[in-house]
């Protein structure tokens, strides 16, 4: 992996490296981690007038995984998909999001986000207990 004694190791030599320590404390630290499947609804802030949609408000489907500490507090990950159409607007001289009926083109775009969150356990409402996640990120 590495050319000549003396250099730098290469990208993959320090990835194989880091993904081989995680094997080893992998069996530990998994059984700490919570994955599920994600829905939810994003919004897209804009005023466009008259032109487009005033606000869209799409649906997304994704995947989750999150790391458990003490008190019910996570970090995670968010991987969602979601989809709306756009038009191209000349007066604005741009495409925005539009109504059905004015597309012009469908956008499918992924989110990838990483947050904090509190899970509130309400076992009254289910066997298994429901969760409320409560989180903020990027």
């Amino acid at each position: 992996m590495t050319e000549r004694l003396g250099h730098r190791p290469s990208l993959d030599t320090v990835l194989f490296f880091l993904f081989s320590l995680f094997i080893l404390t992998g069996p530990a630290s998994l059984q700490a981690l919570d994955w599920g499947m994600n829905a939810s609804m994003f919004a897209i802030p804009e005023d466009n007038g008259l032109e487009g949609d005033p606000m869209p408000i799409l649906p997304t489907a994704g995947v989750i995984l999150e790391f458990s500490f003490p008190y019910n507090l996570y970090l995670g990950a968010s991987y969602d998909l979601y989809s709306t159409y756009y038009g191209y607007s000349t007066t604005l001289g741009r495409a925005i999001p539009v109504a059905i009926e004015n597309r012009s083109a469908l956008v499918i775009g992924n989110l990838l986000s990483f947050y904090g969150a509190y899970h509130m356990p309400i076992p009254v409402l289910s066997p298994a207990g429901l969760r409320l996640r409560f989180s903020a990120g990027l």
